[in-house]
């Protein structure tokens, strides 16, 4: 009698733990953006002592990989448990994609402002949002862009009797973010620079030394978001060199004629 009640006692138990431990892909991924995460830019570039006299208008970056305007997703991509009488583990590795609901900001909105600052930080023109005030006009278009990275947990749980013990850990890998830009510089109307910039970066890795779950899960997402800000000022000092070098030959050019 006594061994069927710890019996009944034991699967309960063992029950809870495993419907807290192995979460399912919208318990995840609603952990992991629960609390959405700013882009962040990092400026740490060179001012640039050499100017000259051009302004360039930096015009609405649009964003035209459709994919990332969506939610994130989580795959799960495999899972085990082994249920024994006194002894049962577990183990699930997902899959988590980034998406718009995982960063604070609109994407397109923060590449701009970001795009403008880093112009009048290390290029050579001054840049702004208006386009009265140039006859130089920059169009940014992200072609596409993304993260991605595996997301574990594991845990087992030991009942003898009436003494358990039970262990749950979990554990983000290094995630892997793209983005390419396409940008095009017009002056009067007439394109001068056509090209694309595009880079990668990975996240950091993340383990359990949280206090808990929820922070770990919050964490993992804004690793994730650092490493695609990473992306964006990796083009966009690509981009400002780029129209660095073209306003320099312009201002040549206009001195050799002068």
């Amino acid at each position: 009698m006594a061994y069927n009640i710890f019996s009944r006692i034991a699967f309960i138990i063992i029950l809870i733990v495993l419907c807290n431990a192995c979460a399912s892909t919208e318990a995840l991924h609603k952990g992991f953006t629960k609390r959405k995460t700013s882009l962040k830019y990092i400026n740490d570039t060179k001012w640039q002592e050499k100017t000259t006299p051009y302004t360039v208008c930096v015009d609405k970056v649009l964003l035209n990989d459709g994919k990332f305007r969506g939610p994130g997703l989580v795959r799960k991509i495999k899972s085990s448990v082994i249920p024994l009488i006194i002894y049962t583990g577990w183990k699930a590795d997902h899959d988590y994609r980034l998406g718009q609901d995982g960063i604070k900001e609109d994407i397109g909105a923060f590449i701009q402002c970001a795009m403008i600052e880093e112009s009048n930080r290390s290029g050579i023109f001054k840049a702004d949002t208006l386009q009265s005030v140039s006859n130089f006009k920059l169009e940014i278009e992200v072609e596409s862009l993304g993260v991605s990275g595996p997301y574990h947990q594991e845990g087992f749980f030991v009942f003898l009797y009436l003494v358990y013990v039970w262990s749950f850990q979990e554990a983000g890998g290094q995630s892997q973010a793209y983005s390419k830009f396409h940008y095009t510089l017009k002056k009067d109307g007439i394109t001068v620079l056509d090209a694309y910039a595009k880079s990668e970066q990975q996240s950091e890795r993340f383990h359990t030394t949280y206090p808990s779950k929820k922070i770990i899960r919050s964490a993992f997402n804004t690793s994730m978001v650092e490493a695609l800000s990473l992306t964006f000022k990796k083009n966009i000092e690509t981009i400002v060199k780029d129209v660095n070098r073209y306003l320099l030959l312009q201002q040549k050019e206009q001195m050799t004629q002068n």
